[in-house]
């Protein structure tokens, strides 16, 4: 009886009809076929096979384990299902996370991925697919966004990178494009920003840059053009929104590389070519020489010069504010200030050197010295030989404390105009006021020299040598004080007090009287307190 209808039988027939008819030899093997096909190896947990010599064991056992292995996760959930054969994994396998979703799914050929592998998020959504031949990538490698959207397409063979890459945003617009050949980046690279417009484009040489690259800034109002050989850049250029071209080597280390000659495209961190460079530098014998150029990081020009052993020398000098609006503008010639020069407020309001001084002015009145250093400090970038406005600046930073550059002020008025008293003046407060006496007793002289009848001066000077303990010199000062202005309350008490430390009381009193009759309250309160009249 041919095999197919002893199976048919086998459902039909029974036992004692097929004993009748001489089969019961021939039913036992075929029973026994059955039963150690599908039964021979039961399921067992992955976690208790032994490993010898790369191939899988079950507990005891002398051959290599052939059948279905699973593992669960701790909370008891699914892990994998899979098989082996032979002790090596053989045919399909299954992975789920730890919820219970799919995670991936695919074969094995004596070991090696073989065939169609696919993956999941653990949302469920699929994530990608690929193919396998014998252990190596062969074939499409798809993959998608959680969001259902093609990620990439990405293409092998025999496990090398081949063929066209591209990759997309998951807008859908596309991200990247290239191609490889022998598992190398070969031929066209393309990739745009996310919004749809080229981001860079060049083309690949045995997996390195190679020819005319061109980046495009994020902000789409520049660009570089770099050229590679073999990987390396031989040189950038620069185009920024006006269309002007700036050719030099790209650097991060400003003072190592600028200390030899040549020209630099300068980025502070690793260079980012969908940013405007910071510096456009010239350097020639180690200087400043040639043209310089500076962008804010959202790619405005905030200053562009030309200069000549390392000094400001020729052309428009413009600096704008970090929110794009024009600062200050003037001209420099044969290293000189030319010209008018013009400046606006961070509202691209106007303001002559007139305003900003004002505004200084009524700052200080006001006492926001803070305010006042800078709008003063802005009429001197205007007119930077104005000796009033470094004197009214000097006022403002000794009022807010910072004494050495009150003094750096006071001596700039006076380089402008030597013969400037008020600036000696106030150099003789701050130099006092820092304990310099000396220094504070010149300052007072010179002065004094400038401006003889400045009894303020005299006043000064005259406490300086009272601090000091010479009386005598003081009493001088205080009398001349009081020659230039006899109505000066506080020189007749300084002169008193200045008596009295000679030991002649009764001059105390009489010049304390006088300051009493011109109306010096606490003077009239220390004169009722001791029974005195003035």
């Amino acid at each position: 009886m041919p095999l197919r209808k002893f199976f048919l039988n086998l459902n039909k027939t029974p036992l004692a009809q097929i004993e009748e008819n001489g089969m019961k030899k021939t039913l036992l093997i075929i029973t026994l076929f059955i039963t150690s096909t599908a039964f021979s190896q039961s399921k067992i947990d992955m976690n208790n096979l032994i490993d010898r010599g790369g191939l899988l064991y079950a507990p005891n056992k002398e051959k290599p384990f052939s059948g279905s292995v699973f593992a669960l996760y701790d909370n008891g959930q699914k892990k994998l299902n899979g098989r082996y054969r032979k002790g090596i994994k053989n045919g399909k396998w299954e992975w789920w996370s730890a919820t219970g979703i799919k995670d991936s799914l695919g074969t094995y050929n004596n070991g090696n991925r073989h065939g169609k592998w696919t993956f999941w998020y653990d949302s469920g959504v699929l994530l990608g697919e690929q193919k396998w031949k014998n252990g190596m990538a062969d074939g499409l490698f798809a993959k998608w966004y959680e969001n259902g959207e093609k990620e990439s397409e990405e293409t092998f063979k025999d496990g090398e990178k081949d063929g066209l890459w591209t990759y997309w945003h998951n807008n859908r617009k596309k991200k990247r494009e290239l191609t490889f050949k022998d598992g190398k980046e070969d031929g066209l690279f393309t990739e745009w920003y996310w919004i749809g417009r080229k981001k860079e484009e060049g083309t690949y040489k045995d997996a390195n840059q190679d020819g005319g690259w061109t980046y495009y800034t994020e902000n789409e109002i520049g660009k570089y053009e770099v050229r590679y050989t073999t990987g390396n850049i031989d040189l950038a250029t620069f185009t920024d929104n006006l269309g002007q071209t700036y050719s030099g080597i790209l650097i991060q280390n400003y003072d190592e590389a600028t200390r030899v000659d040549g020209q630099y495209l300068y980025q502070s961190l690793a260079y980012d070519f969908s940013i405007y460079p910071e510096i456009f530098a010239t350097i020639k014998n180690g200087k400043k020489d040639g043209l310089w150029t500076q962008w804010s990081q959202d790619g405005e020009k905030t200053m562009e010069l030309v200069y000549k052993d390392d000094k400001k020398w020729s052309g428009k000098w413009t600096e704008w504010y970090s929110n794009g609006q024009k600062r200050i503008e003037g001209s420099y010639k044969d290293g000189e200030r030319t010209g008018t020069w013009k400046s606006w407020d961070s509202l691209g309001v106007f303001h002559s050197f007139s305003d900003w001084f004002q505004k200084g002015y009524n700052a200080s009145e006001n006492k926001e010295y803070d305010k006042a250093i800078s709008s003063y400090l802005m009429a001197i970038e205007l007119d930077p030989d104005d000796n009033v406005a470094y004197n009214n600046l000097g006022v403002a930073y000794k009022n807010q404390g910072n004494l050495t550059k009150a003094i750096e002020s006071y001596e700039r008025a006076i380089e402008i105009d030597p013969e400037y008293a008020t600036a000696y003046y106030n150099l003789g407060i701050v130099y006092k006021g820092q304990g310099n006496t000396a220094k504070a007793i010149q300052s007072y002289e010179k002065a004094i020299e400038l401006k003889p009848d400045n009894a303020t001066a005299y006043y000064n000077l005259g406490s300086v040598y009272d601090d000091q303990g010479d009386y005598t010199k003081a009493i001088q000062l205080y009398e001349k004080v009081i020659e230039l202005d006899p109505d000066d309350a506080s020189a007749y008490i300084n002169l008193g007090s200045a008596y009295f430390n000679q030991g002649k009381p009764e001059l105390r009193l009489s010049n304390y009287k006088k300051a009493a009759r011109l109306g010096h309250k606490a003077v009239q309160d220390w004169l009722k307190k001791n029974g005195d009249e003035w």
